[in-house]
């Protein structure tokens, strides 16, 4: 079922990709070729969430689907991996991930990790909704950018993994 009418739009569910320009992609059972929204239409999903897609223009012969986010289901991560950039003030966090399409703010951070080339974990305190920033916790140092080591703590906490193991396991 498709429908054009952007008061009672389709809907679809699905993982969301976003590209380097900002641009999202999400398949639906509904449609055989993936929904594209626009930057302006993401509200606030990141790439990898679990989003439900309003669908406003249905595919034709020479035209994609195009849709807007219209709920962010879940969440694929909670804590982000990259620099910390002062600007006016505030601190933001310059993601490793060049596809993360929003501003990141970090509450506050250790005088040491405000240097652009130190690697930091933050998480999660308040997602933003698009129009706002997500808003994060300084978690911890990973070390020196361009370091061996440092750049393969940043891949796997970037990917989700932890790098500490619990208490039981060491056990």
């Amino acid at each position: 079922v498709q429908s054009n009418n952007q008061k009672n739009p389709t809907k679809i569910w699905g993982v969301i990709a976003i590209t380097g320009k900002g641009t999202g992609y999400v398949s639906g059972e509904s449609f055989k070729e993936s929904v594209e929204i626009p930057p302006e239409a993401l509200n606030g999903a990141f790439p990898k969430d679990m989003v439900e897609v309003d669908v406003l223009r249905a595919p034709t012969a020479d035209r994609q689907a195009q849709g807007r986010v219209s709920k962010v289901i879940s969440r694929s991560r909670e804590q982000f991996v990259g620099t910390i950039r002062k600007t006016e003030g505030k601190l933001f966090l310059v993601p490793d991930n060049s596809k993360i399409p929003y501003p990141i703010i970090i509450t506050a951070a250790p005088d040491d990790a405000i240097a652009p080339d130190k690697k930091v974990l933050v998480s999660v305190s308040k997602w933003g909704d698009g129009s706002q920033p997500v808003e994060t916790s300084f978690e911890e140092i990973i070390g020196t950018a361009g370091e061996h080591e440092t750049e393969i703590q940043s891949i796997v906490l970037g990917r989700g993994f932890s790098l500490h193991f619990p208490e039981s396991v060491l056990a």
